[in-house]
């Protein structure tokens, strides 16, 4: 494995985590612990990796500052800031944009509820394809390939309703005739999302649109509500984006 490489499985690890200690970090990347001090060493010069006072590691302000500029550049992720926040006024539950990375999903942005019972993940977090409404909704409206490579590789088990290989390949053909997918539980006890495919009609990239609650608080009303909110914020995003232009049309 080359340098840059390594270099850049580093950066993705951390950024997929809070922080990582030297020895977690090598198990992870698979390589010797005197490997990766010295790869961080050289990412810790130009801040692209911080060590926090407990001597664990985690991304740097030249990478965060980094990400934020390109996330400023994208018209798609200032429109879609705008309109999520608008939701969550609307609907005072925890609302989130996610994008496919490879075989896991990242949020990009992401506004909690103001309710005490609420569930949140946070921005830059990373997450599984294969479990949540979220993931679904990106498998279903993304290219085939990428939900073979899912299905074919191990796939996680969180609680016992996350989905198998054949449920998963069911349910994103479900989620693509009806233009959104649901999950209660597949991966947090207690937790229920709804989610909506965004395909950016300048990039064509497939985002998901997402309302996730406590269990308790998705009733069959408020699906319903979640749903067409939802549908209304992605088309929102869309006409702002390419004014004659709305609703979901396939990659």
């Amino acid at each position: 494995m080359r340098s840059s490489d390594r270099l850049l499985e580093i950066l993705e690890t951390l950024g997929s985590v809070e922080a990582m200690t030297l020895t977690q970090l090598a198990h992870r990347v698979d390589l010797t612990a005197p490997t990766v001090l010295r790869l961080l060493r050289a990412l810790e010069e130009r801040a692209w990796v911080a060590r926090l006072p407990s001597g664990a590691y985690t991304v740097g302000p030249q990478l965060l500052a980094a990400a934020g500029k390109a996330l400023q550049r994208d018209p798609l992720i200032a429109a879609a800031q705008i309109a999520l926040e608008k939701l969550r006024a609307e609907l005072d539950e925890t609302v989130s944009l996610t994008v496919a990375a490879d075989i896991q999903r990242v949020c990009l942005i992401e506004l909690e509820s103001s309710q005490q019972l609420r569930f949140v993940h946070g921005v830059g977090t990373v997450g599984p394809l294969a479990a949540g409404a979220s993931g679904k909704v990106l498998l279903a409206f993304s290219e085939p390939k990428l939900l073979d490579r899912v299905c074919h590789g191990p796939l996680e088990i969180y609680t016992e309703a996350t989905p198998d290989a054949d449920d998963l390949r069911r349910q994103c053909a479900d989620a693509r005739k009806q233009g959104w997918a649901i999950s209660s539980g597949e991966r947090s006890r207690g937790a229920c999302a709804i989610a909506v495919p965004l395909i950016s009609p300048l990039t064509r990239a497939v985002y998901a649109l997402t309302v996730f609650a406590p269990e308790a608080r998705a009733t069959a009303d408020s699906r319903r509500e979640w749903l067409a909110a939802l549908q209304r914020t992605r088309d929102d995003i869309i006409h702002q984006l390419v004014p004659d232009q709305t609703g979901v049309s396939t990659p």
